[in-house]
């Protein structure tokens, strides 16, 4: 008999490895700066609630959408060239969180680890 296969954990901590461009779209995606120092981004995330929130966590924001392929954080089009998406895949452990506002690109990429969930900030009330 073959072992269930047991479903990924529903609350989790996703800790990221982040670096930061931008560019100009009306210059063929021409890089602009690009961050020489890369940084850290720790998502707290709880599917079964639909929430997660970005330490330091002193508010929640609803998660967009959630497939076994994709977290989707944000999702905002506003027009061409235009838009808000902040995703992880959830199979390569990627990373993209990117604002065009043509004819500016700002972007964050990274890779992401799953680590030990740490809460979601207690309700007021």
């Amino acid at each position: 008999m073959i072992a269930p296969v047991f479903a990924a954990a529903a609350a989790f901590n996703l800790v990221c490895s982040i670096a930061f461009t931008s560019g100009d779209l009306s210059k063929s995606l021409a890089p602009g700066a690009t961050s020489p120092i890369p940084s850290k981004r720790v998502y707290h995330i709880d599917l079964d609630a639909g929430r997660y929130c970005t330490e330091p966590c002193a508010s929640t924001n609803a998660l967009y959408a959630v497939s076994p392929k994709q977290i989707v954080f944000k999702a905002e089009e506003r027009g061409d060239l235009d838009d808000t998406l902040e995703v992880v895949d959830r199979e390569t452990g990627e990373l993209l969180d990117r604002l065009r506002m043509f004819p500016m690109v700002l972007m964050y990429t990274g890779k992401c680890e799953a680590g030990p969930f740490t809460g979601l900030p207690a309700p007021k009330f």
